[in-house]
């Protein structure tokens, strides 16, 4: 069984390639699943000895959301809501929290098997709210999603975070947990092979390739000693920068010269870079 850890309120992104172990982990931290060795830990209890308990602390989403097809959208949250235990006279207005939160109200008359894949994902992350459970775990939530709705996502885990909440998230868009996780853990054939902060772990690259975009026309023929430097375009050089080197120096000799650098870009994405060197075992 892997071993990680993740504070509480934090968001961490769990990532692997397929088959590594991510859903498997996912469902045994949900107590879906049991270990065959190990323990799973939530704020301090074990899934396996107090499993009610904790489950009440847990939401989940699985990347295939567990929607019944022939049920309403109400009507399969009330169905999840006693599942729950919720009390009865809460009932009605945790589902209307819900289905506010989630974008889901003017739908929730309808049948499930008549939405699109992304309100039947709203309508599973509706799901895993009730109770307000302190832990949310998200499987490839926004896969096969349109880009509203990923980007709706997106505005919905910060304000998740922000009000305290601890999200384990998987997925397979590294820019996504670039920009929404504050830590990472990679697995590997059932096994963490490292754990961090992002910016920890991006530190330790030896390089970085970086587009700069020009006012004036890139110069061909444009040297300094140590950095390699190639004209890409007609307004545009790309710098591989090495380890402690510093890119104010390129910027500086391209002034003497008379160029005027307007906007630089990273070439790749550097967590995908740094997901690729770990898994191949490179530093």
């Amino acid at each position: 069984m892997p071993t990680f850890n993740i504070e509480k309120g934090d968001i961490l992104g769990f990532l692997g390639r397929n088959g590594a172990g991510k859903s498997t982990t996912m469902r045994m931290i949900t107590g879906y699943l049991s270990p065959t060795s190990g323990a799973v830990f939530v704020d301090g209890l074990n899934v396996f000895d107090e499993p009610l308990v904790v489950k009440k602390n847990i939401g989940y989403l699985p990347e295939t959301p567990p929607v019944y097809m022939d049920m309403t959208v109400s009507r399969y949250l009330k169905f999840v809501a006693e599942l729950k235990s919720i009390r009865y006279r809460d009932v009605k207005s945790e589902i209307a929290r819900v289905s506010d939160r989630c974008g889901i109200t003017h739908v929730s008359h309808r049948l499930i098997r008549n939405l699109s894949k992304g309100f039947r994902q709203r309508v599973g992350l509706a799901q895993a709210l009730l109770g307000s459970p302190s832990v949310l775990i998200l499987d490839e939530p926004t896969a096969g999603v349109d880009i509203e709705m990923r980007r709706s996502m997106y505005e919905f885990l910060r304000e998740t975070n922000d009000e305290g909440r601890t999200i384990i998230l998987t997925t397979h868009y590294l820019e996504e947990a670039e920009l929404l996780c504050r830590n990472v853990a990679i697995i590997n054939q059932g096994k963490i092979v490292t754990q961090g902060a992002i910016r920890d772990l991006l530190r330790d690259l030896n390089s970085e390739t970086f587009i700069l975009d020009t006012q004036e026309e890139a110069p061909g023929d444009f040297v300094l000693p140590g950095f390699d430097l190639r004209k890409i375009e007609h307004h545009s050089l790309e710098v591989d920068l090495q380890k402690g080197q510093d890119l104010a120096q390129v910027f500086s000799a391209l002034s003497e010269r008379g160029i005027t650098v307007v906007s630089m870009r990273n070439k790749e994405n550097r967590l995908e870079r740094m997901f690729v060197n770990v898994l191949e075992g490179r530093s």
